[in-house]
């Protein structure tokens, strides 16, 4: 998961933009769809309620890195898993950011899905 962590990190800072998918601003799916083409050269969709339909569907104790995460934060939000515990996302407050699953975001987990099944 090299290629992920030096790919996914060098979005941080980016600003929160809806609907944006570039270093000038980028929304949650858009960031996650973008380092999956980045970092994989794997196109994902747009829009995070479509994200949540692809790959396989985890159970959240076997998260790993690589895996998509969806929340339901007043409406939908999306991720990447740098490792079980700490996610990437588009923060609409603080732009793109690592936090941790924790006692915020964790009520918060609707979904898990694995795309890369070879990783």
């Amino acid at each position: 998961m090299e290629r992920l962590q030096a790919v996914a990190l060098t979005w941080v800072g980016v600003p929160y933009r809806a609907g944006g998918m570039d270093r000038r601003g980028v929304d949650c799916s858009g960031l996650v769809a973008r380092i999956y083409e980045e970092a994989w050269g794997l196109p994902l969709p747009r829009r995070a309620l479509d994200q949540a339909e692809i790959g396989s569907g985890v159970a959240p104790a076997w998260r790993r890195a690589g895996d998509l995460v969806f929340f339901w934060d007043g409406g939908p939000h999306s991720g990447i898993l740098l490792d079980p515990n700490r996610f990437i996302h588009a923060s609409w407050s603080r732009g793109v950011m690592v936090s941790e699953l924790d006692a915020y975001w964790w009520p918060r987990l609707r979904a898990v899905r694995r795309v890369l099944s070879d990783y």
